[in-house]
C-alpha cells in the first residue's frame, strides 16, 4: 500500500515537471457599478440591497436565457414537424403550407379568444392619450397666440 502511494506521488511529480505550471494574469478589478462596489460599512439593509440587486440580474440572464432555449425548442420542433410531414406528403412545400396554416389559425384563434380584448384596451389608452396630446396642443397653441397679442400690444404702447 506504502509502496502504491509512493508510485502516485512519483507520477505526480513527473507529470509536474513535463506541464509547466500556468498562471493565470488578470488586470485589477474594476467595480462596474454601484452593486458591485465594496462598502466597508456592517449595515446588513445595504448588504442585503446589494444581494438583491445581483439576485435580479442573475434572474433576468436565467429568464433571457430560459426564453431563448424554448424559441430553439420549438423551431427543433417545428423543422421536425416539416421533415415527417414531407415524407408523408412526398413534398416539402405542401409540408411547409399544411403546418404555415396550422399555426396561422393556431394564432387567429388565440388572437380572437384571448389577446383581442386586451388589443382593444392598449388601443382605446392609446386613443385617450392622443386626444389628451392633441388638447395640449391647442391649449399651447392658443395660449402662445395670447402671449403674442399681448407682447405686440406691449410693443405698439412702448414706441407710441
Amino acid at each position: 500500500m506504502e509502496r502504491h502511494a509512493t508510485a502516485e506521488a512519483q507520477n505526480r511529480g513527473d507529470r509536474e515537471r513535463r506541464e509547466p505550471r500556468r498562471e493565470f494574469h488578470t488586470l485589477p478589478h474594476q467595480p462596474l457599478g454601484p452593486s458591485e462596489e465594496k462598502t466597508d460599512s456592517d449595515d446588513p439593509k445595504e448588504r442585503s440591497t446589494l444581494r438583491r440587486e445581483r439576485s435580479a440580474g442573475r434572474f433576468v440572464v436565467v429568464f433571457l436565457l430560459f426564453g431563448t432555449l424554448v424559441g430553439i425548442a420549438l423551431l427543433l420542433l417545428l423543422t421536425a414537424l416539416v421533415v415527417w410531414l414531407s415524407q408523408v406528403t412526398g413534398s416539402f412545400i405542401v409540408a411547409t403550407l399544411i403546418l404555415g396554416g396550422a399555426f396561422a389559425l393556431l394564432a387567429a384563434g388565440l388572437y380572437l379568444l384571448t389577446i383581442r380584448e386586451a388589443v382593444e384596451q392598449i388601443r382605446a389608452r392609446a386613443e385617450t392619450v392622443y386626444e389628451v396630446a392633441r388638447l395640449a396642443r391647442t391649449g399651447y397653441e392658443w395660449l402662445s397666440e395670447k402671449i403674442s397679442m399681448l407682447i405686440g400690444i406691449y410693443n405698439l404702447l412702448r414706441k407710441g
